[in-house]
């Protein structure tokens, strides 16, 4: 079973604010939305796949690590680099962990 990190958010919280929306006729373009509980969205869908970046303030690295595994239970692999960034992967794509200044940045790309 495969729930998106912006899925999860959507039923959690009791509020999404929609700053843009993508344009729902070809699945193509941009959308951004702020949640109820702060965190923030912008994820992006073109021909060749999509990708986003969330910006989750108040959560640590850890914790955001143990919800990408709670929501993607076909986890392909798991590294630490050198900068201490983390890469959880899965078949097309994956995502990168880091924390800068007090957020916590999930961000992935993923191929069609």
């Amino acid at each position: 079973m495969f729930t998106s990190v912006s899925d999860y958010f959507k039923q959690v919280c009791d509020t999404a604010i929609y700053l843009e929306r993508r344009d729902t006729v070809t699945t193509l373009g941009t959308e951004r939305i702020v949640f109820s509980n702060g965190a923030y969205v912008s994820s992006y869908f073109h021909t060749g796949g999509f990708g986003f970046q969330m910006n989750l303030p108040e959560y640590s690295v850890e914790e955001a690590y143990l919800l990408l595994l709670h929501l993607n239970k076909q986890v392909s692999g798991i590294i630490q680099d050198e900068n201490g960034e983390i890469h959880v992967g899965w078949n097309a794509g994956g995502f990168t962990i880091e924390s800068y200044r007090g957020i916590v940045l999930i961000s992935g790309e993923w191929a069609c």
